[in-house]
């Protein structure tokens, strides 16, 4: 991701302590099991530290995308995926933010 800083969490808590650690965030990419858990509510979570940070939820086709959805992602990939469509995407949802923002 060329223009980017990248991090790596490998859990929820872990995820959402380095939101709140950094001074922007614009897009997270989250795997469908961690958006899934009803517990973390890691999409929920994310959007009450910032609302305006844009979600990317890669899962399979057994993912239950319009929960999802529902939870607030801004974006929904299927797996298997190329880190060159990644990285479209979340200059995609980069691209989208901006020009609302105009």
């Amino acid at each position: 991701m060329k223009g980017c800083d990248v991090y790596l969490a490998k859990s929820s808590d872990e995820c959402l302590k380095k939101i709140k650690e950094l001074e922007r965030v614009d897009v997270v990419i989250i795997g469908a099991e961690f958006a899934l858990d009803r517990v973390t509510q890691l999409i929920i979570n994310i959007k009450k530290i910032n609302f305006d940070i844009k979600i990317l939820v890669v899962g399979d086709e057994n993912s239950d995308k319009t929960r999802i959805i529902d939870y607030g992602a801004d974006e929904f990939a299927l797996k298997p995926m190329s880190m060159e469509n990644m990285a479209d995407k979340v200059f995609m949802l980069i691209a989208r933010e901006a020009l609302t923002d105009k």
